[in-house]
């Protein structure tokens, strides 16, 4: 083989290649379909891959991945692309939501090449950011005074995380005279526009009713699998990225401070999650999401959410604004205050300095709901989220770490999957095994397909466990 040579790793077993077989690659460009013509071709037994699906090709010593079809979507590593972007070696590619799934390996000169943005992406999560402050109606200010033991410190060492993310991403942006060559070599596509790169719009085959629904999904979830190509974009819109953009601190002695978030000299790093559009017009996401700082257990992170915590709970008060956007730029703004949550279970401790916390234990509701005035969101079952059977699939919609905010214009869920591991809800939750969605996936939807094929909202992302142990809050709790 030729130091040019690279693998594609079938991680589906399929009728001529079995499972973690390694096809070796030395063309600069090769078609993933059903067309006679492709080198990795599948066949009429695979029928959610199209003719024409996707290219790979090789550039400069980077391997970008084309989606050509319109009616069938190409996922990397569980993210719907939807323009050229580059692959690093161990990615997975996933042709369909329901369909097969290949890795890639490349050669180790090559592979350091490699990264994730969309190719001629201006910018990272940060944008998304930089808008959702610029609508954040009371002007936040930085903070330089001295607290006392109210000091803020910083907030989410995940929230550091996410920013060498968006480091990365950055520091890795293609050439674009590079990336303009690379689009201009590019072959037609098999759809009506001729525009390979093009988003497809978003199908609605549900007609005019689509949201004129019974709470109930018709049949038996336990049923359900996959989702549809079609499922999926319908209840990508009603998907948002949060993201907290400021305080308003009040120490117990009066003084009131506003606090903004962000990177910068008496800045304080903020957080990220997920939140989801009901079709009664609630925005709904994860209570941790809102007010983290009742969050404490003991963890790495909880340090830096103790000072806010021990202001809450000592006379003094935190608000928390929070921007959602979503697929179709829809922006929702409130404060962690507008939002009805359940701190009933809430307990009363000292630290070890003696100073009164109060923190949300383990098995805790973890909701925030807030009325939108929006309408046509997403359908919801709080009776199927308290009947679950074990083995019923799961359908996740987030944006881990930000992942899928890949700037203001191009905001889309990542997917994931999981299995509900017993019959009925455990001390409250819905437990879940094969739990394949990301942590920092808080506050995102999840969904069973229900018999007629629409995606119909039973929980929420809450916490993960282990390797594949999930801890989902039912629907039913919000009511």
């Amino acid at each position: 083989m030729s130091s040019r040579t690279y693998y594609i790793e079938y991680h589906d077993a399929d009728r001529l290649h079995p499972f973690g077989y390694r096809l070796p690659v030395e063309e600069d460009v090769v078609l993933l379909g059903r067309d006679p013509s492709a080198g990795v071709r599948f066949y009429d037994d695979t029928p959610t891959v199209s003719r024409r699906h996707a290219l790979i090709r090789r550039h400069e010593g980077q391997y970008i991945i084309e989606p050509l079809s319109q009616t069938n979507s190409t996922l990397v590593n569980g993210q719907r692309i939807f323009r050229p972007t580059i692959l690093r070696s161990g990615d997975e590619i996933r042709l369909s939501t329901d369909g097969p799934r290949l890795g890639v390996i490349f050669p180790r000169q090559e592979a350091a090449a490699g990264g994730h943005p969309p190719v001629g992406a201006a910018d990272g999560g940060s944008r998304v950011a930089r808008q959702l402050l610029l609508w954040l109606s009371v002007a936040v200010v930085a903070v330089a005074l001295g607290l006392g033991i109210w000091k803020i410190t910083d907030l989410y060492s995940a929230n550091r995380r996410l920013d060498e993310i968006e480091a990365a991403r950055l520091d890795k942006q293609p050439d674009p005279a590079a990336v303009t060559a690379a689009e201009a070599a590019t072959p037609q596509s098999e759809t009506p526009s001729g525009n390979p790169y093009s988003a497809p719009a978003p199908a609605d085959d549900t007609g005019g009713g689509a949201w004129d629904i019974q709470l109930s999904p018709p049949g038996d979830p336990s049923a359900s699998g996959s989702p549809s190509e079609a499922a999926m974009k319908v209840a990508d819109k009603s998907v948002y990225y949060v993201m907290a953009l400021g305080f308003e601190v009040t120490t117990p002695d009066g003084r009131h401070y506003e606090i903004e978030c962000g990177n910068g000299e008496g800045q304080i790093p903020g957080w990220s999650g997920t939140g989801f559009l009901l079709s009664d017009g609630r925005f709904v996401t994860a209570r941790h999401v809102v007010e983290p700082w009742y969050f404490i257990d003991g963890s790495g992170i909880d340090d830096e959410m103790l000072s806010l915590n021990m202001l809450a709970s000592n006379g003094g008060k935190v608000v928390a604004y929070i921007g959602a956007v979503s697929p179709t730029g829809d922006r929702i703004m409130f404060r962690s205050d507008e939002c009805r949550v359940d701190r009933s279970g809430d307990q009363r401790k000292r630290t070890r300095s003696g100073e009164i916390v109060r923190v949300a234990p383990t098995g805790a509701r973890d909701f925030a709901t807030v009325a939108s005035g929006r309408s046509g969101g997403l359908p919801f079952s709080p009776e199927a989220s308290r009947n679950l059977r074990r083995g019923t699939k799961l359908t996740v919609l987030s944006f881990p770490l930000g992942l899928g905010a890949n700037s203001y214009n191009d905001i889309n869920p990542v997917y994931g999957a999981a299995t509900v591991a017993a019959d009925g809800l455990q001390e409250g939750m819905i437990l879940t095994t094969e739990t394949a969605y990301e942590k920092g996936s808080s506050g995102g939807p999840v969904f069973v397909t229900d018999s007629s094929g629409r995606l119909v909202v039973v929980g929420i992302t809450s916490a993960i466990a282990g390797r594949s142990t999930g801890f989902i809050e039912p629907i039913s709790s919000i009511r």
